[in-house]
């Protein structure tokens, strides 16, 4: 398991805050957010026994040695989107992202 230092608030609500020099999501941003979001999640909402699936794009730190085994530790398997599909295959960038930036672009 590797670890990573990076300063974050932790509210009783279970709301995180932190930041990245750069404002990205970076691999300790990723294990932090597998750390203490999706773990708690998964332990609250019942984590079958072979796992869950996670699905996401092929974002760089997505697939770093130290994401891919904090993930496995949790029992979380992978499956990226093919490369350059995100646009078209990421519910997020088509319902939620790409509208948005549509409209933050007109004001």
């Amino acid at each position: 398991m590797t670890a990573f230092k990076r300063p974050y608030l932790l509210h009783t609500d279970g709301t995180v805050i932190t930041c990245q020099k750069k404002a990205w999501m970076d691999t300790a941003g990723i294990c932090m957010w597998v750390d203490l979001i999706l773990k708690q999640w998964l332990e609250k909402n019942g984590c079958p026994e072979w796992g869950v699936l996670l699905t996401w794009d092929h974002c760089g730190p997505h697939m770093t040695h130290a994401v891919l085994e904090t993930l496995k530790d949790h029992k979380i398997w992978v499956l990226c989107l093919p490369k350059c599909m995100t646009d078209w295959l990421q519910v997020m960038d088509l319902v939620v992202n790409g509208p948005y930036k549509a409209n933050t672009l007109k004001l």
